[in-house]
């Protein structure tokens, strides 16, 4: 796990509970597995581009901004 994973996990979490979605929710609507979102939302799997695109999209995010916010 990096510290990187990590963070961005902890904000992709963030944002999907300030929307009111479960990770199942979040799977569905974005096309990736539930257990997938639950490893990310750990630190346990990096994302590729692709689907950082996805979940920013679902989240009503833009990528640029889930990577500010790991910044902080």
């Amino acid at each position: 796990m990096s510290e990187i994973s990590i963070k961005l996990g902890q904000v992709i979490r963030d944002r999907r509970k300030s929307r009111g979605l479960s990770q199942e929710e979040l799977a569905f609507k974005s096309g990736l597995h539930r257990t997938y979102i639950s490893q990310i939302e750990r630190g346990l799997k990096s994302l590729t581009v692709e689907t950082l695109f996805k979940l920013g999209k679902t989240l009503g995010a833009r990528p640029s901004e889930l990577i500010a916010d790991t910044e902080h």
